[in-house]
């Protein structure tokens, strides 16, 4: 589970930023905070977050939306929602989530996501993210403006000035049936959303309309982006997923037996850690070994500090030195 924090950062994939939303503010900001500790934690990829009662209602503060059964009631609205994203030429519609369940002995909801929501979410890498600020984003009371500010974070690192066809605007709105005349889906619907970006002080917006003839066909945002896109907060998931895995091959080191005995591994969890950026990205290939390799290995902390380990006085098969290395890479 994870508290609301300065500095949390959800890795959106673009998929999911472009996508069309059927819902309002207050079930979009618990979707948002569905997907933060789906990508946050894993629960042996059951597609599954665990999330207390007492976290939601920071998000929803209504008196009467934040009961255990108004919050069920939300969720339920998000199993029948629709989100629609498009592929190539094709849209998709999907469900926001699968199903939830609510503890009453620890006050939890057990939520499981889509399997392609699922999918989407944790292939941000390949596809292309936002860093999408949860404290920020639930601060806003409207739903346009929390769509158009993941819209503008997109393109607000690289672009002075964002271009958004008005028909796209539409469709990631979900309002092709509403507002028909510009000058009403401005009113109604752009400057309402740009004033509250503005009002946070950390997003500065401006806009131009764009004409064709006498026809606005598109919107030209000039956006001041203060918001902190520190890769390092970025990097936190990687992080935390790197640091389970050292954990669980630490516990399967514990778990050995000799004998009957517990055999009690020299390293920890932080001595796994041996340069583990470099040697993940090298790749998985065959190697040789001989007797005399890692007699006296010179690993590297996660700190950079070194830490010898003396291997037994008797000596490992080949087999055994390619079990511990790949052990202590990580591969197993």
């Amino acid at each position: 589970m994870s508290k609301i924090t300065e500095g949390n950062i959800l890795l959106k994939n673009n998929k999911l930023v472009q996508a069309r939303y059927d819902i309002n503010a207050m079930q979009n900001k618990l979707f948002q905070m569905i997907l933060f500790n789906l990508q946050k934690t894993e629960h042996n990829n059951q597609m599954i977050c665990v999330i207390s009662i007492e976290e939601i209602q920071q998000i929803v503060r209504h008196k009467g939306c934040n009961t255990p059964k108004e919050i069920q009631s939300i969720l339920r609205g998000l199993r029948k929602a629709t989100i629609c994203f498009k592929e190539g030429s094709k849209w998709h519609d999907y469900g926001y989530i699968d199903g939830s369940v609510y503890d009453e002995n620890t006050r939890e909801f057990t939520i499981t996501a889509k399997e392609k929501v699922y999918e989407l979410l944790h292939s941000y890498v390949t596809t292309g993210f936002t860093p999408v600020n949860m404290e920020l984003f639930y601060s806003f009371k409207s739903f346009f403006t929390q769509r158009l500010y993941e819209l503008l974070r997109q393109w607000s690192n690289t672009k002075d000035i964002i271009n958004i066809p008005v028909q796209e605007l539409r469709e990631c709105f979900m309002l092709e049936d509403k507002y028909s005349r510009y000058v009403n889906f401005k009113k109604r619907v752009i400057i309402p959303a740009i004033e509250e970006l503005n009002s946070t002080k950390l997003m500065y917006v401006q806009f131009a309309d764009i004409k064709e003839g006498k026809k606005v066909v598109s919107i030209n945002f000039m956006v001041t982006d203060k918001d902190d896109r520190n890769m390092e907060i970025a990097k936190q998931i990687s992080h935390d997923k790197k640091i389970a895995k050292q954990e669980e091959i630490f516990k399967k080191q514990q778990s050995k037996t000799k004998n009957n005995k517990l055999i009690q591994p020299k390293t920890s969890p932080d001595d796994i850690a041996i340069d583990v950026d470099v040697l993940e990205s090298k790749p998985k290939t065959k190697r040789t070994y001989n007797k005399t390799y890692n007699k006296n290995a010179n690993y590297r902390r996660s700190d950079g500090s070194r830490f010898i380990e003396s291997c037994p006085s008797r000596e490992r098969s080949d087999e055994q030195w390619k079990d511990l290395e790949e052990q202590l890479l990580g591969w197993k």
